[in-house]
């Protein structure tokens, strides 16, 4: 269902969430494949944007040829995959990353961070992730976290000793309760912000950054407006990107919130809803 008309024509840059919009539990379909490589020759800036740390940005993705940027930590880092200059840091301090992960610890949470180079865990923060996930999601994060992370039994300590930007902490709890209640403490820490995508965890990054903070800082440097933007996603952490966006696509199995604020609501990511999307807006072709 389209709610707004999309002009093809005013549209210069697209940008993708990942997991739920282009991957289906850590896959992505041919027709996905085929969709980006043809919106990408037709001379449209194809752009990830993500809640994952740039290490975990999979090598597959990367090397299909059809990606110019990678938003990613939600928007805490902005890379040039050609030449892979960063384009935009916006770190949180050591000090205050410690905090953060304290007031998750005295609430039954554990913390894994994104830094620049790897992610950082402890194996109870390993477990904790994979604890409350299906079995598919499971073995994905498994296989995501073992090859880009560094796992360590001193986490706290090695967090506040690292030299590395820490873009973003990441946390998980063992109900939803308790998750509450941490959200709303480490929004009362001054520097930081925290959403949740599923009511069990927390995305926790310096105060004012969102995917929106990051696309702003890529259309900067394109020379491009926001409203010269087609945003996709699914979750909450893509709310702001979406409503800066010129269009927004929301998948099907989207978050109500999410639908409600997009323009387009495209078929779910299991049905290669993204593909679609961009088919049916910039090259008119239906099912």
């Amino acid at each position: 269902m389209v709610s707004k008309a999309f002009d093809k024509t005013k549209y210069r840059l697209a940008a993708f969430d990942l997991d739920g919009t282009l991957l289906n539990f850590g896959k992505i379909s041919e027709e996905t494949v085929l969709a980006l490589q043809q919106l990408h020759r037709s001379g449209i800036t194809v752009a990830i944007a993500t809640g994952r740390g740039q290490p975990t940005v999979p090598p597959k993705l990367l090397n299909l040829g059809c990606f110019d940027y990678v938003i990613s930590s939600n928007g805490a880092c902005v890379i040039e995959l050609e030449s892979g200059n960063v384009l935009q840091r916006v770190a949180i301090s050591p000090k205050l990353a410690l905090k953060a992960v304290s007031c998750v610890k005295r609430h039954h949470g554990e913390s894994s961070a994104f830094l620049e180079s790897c992610i950082l865990l402890s194996w109870r923060g390993l477990h904790r992730i994979t604890r409350n996930v299906s079995k598919k999601e499971r073995e994905e994060i498994k296989a995501e976290f073992y090859s880009s992370s560094k796992i360590t039994p001193w986490f706290s300590r090695t967090l506040l000793k690292t030299k590395e930007p820490i873009y973003k902490i990441n946390s998980f709890f063992p109900n939803k309760r308790d998750c509450a209640t941490a959200l709303d403490e480490v929004n009362r820490i001054y520097g930081l912000f925290a959403l949740t995508t599923r009511g069990d965890d927390l995305e926790i990054t310096a105060h004012g950054v969102s995917k929106a903070t990051g696309l702003s800082a890529l259309c900067n440097f394109l020379g491009i407006a926001p409203s010269e933007v087609a945003a996709f996603g699914d979750s909450q952490n893509d709310y702001e990107m979406l409503q800066a966006a010129g269009f927004s696509v929301a998948m099907g199995n989207a978050d109500e919130k999410i639908k409600r604020i997009s323009d387009y609501i495209a078929p779910p990511a299991d049905k290669s809803g993204a593909a679609k999307a961009i088919f049916k807006l910039f090259f008119d072709k239906e099912d």
